[in-house]
């Protein structure tokens, strides 16, 4: 186990998966794969070896991971989410902070 504090991991519960699952990347990218495989059973002198399965293997992986790479962000281990924090939350900061700007240009009143 790699307890270096700079090793990140995707966080799936903040990705977006809707857009991970349509992207070019996943859905298009996938689809030629999985033709591949299929025209190999459909033609009977082809024997699958070792490296066929790899070369299919590392093809889905490569799609997966950049499509990930798009889609789900990627935090130090040791970053905590906020678990309370809300959209809500997040609106309210956001007035506070303009609020905050026009009191200033206002000349502190």
């Amino acid at each position: 186990m790699n307890t270096d504090p700079n090793v990140t991991q995707l966080r799936w519960d903040r990705a977006d998966t809707v857009s991970y699952f349509y992207s070019t990347q996943t859905y298009m990218y996938l689809q030629p794969i999985l033709s591949e495989v299929i025209d190999t059973e459909k033609d009977p002198n082809f024997n699958v070896t070792y490296e066929f399965i790899d070369s299919i293997y590392s093809s889905v992986v490569q799609v997966l991971q950049t499509a990930a790479a798009c889609f789900a962000p990627a935090r130090k281990k040791s970053f905590f989410y906020k678990f309370w924090w809300c959209q809500e939350l997040v609106d309210l900061k956001d007035h506070a902070i303009v609020s905050h700007k026009l009191w200033k240009e206002a000349g502190y009143p």
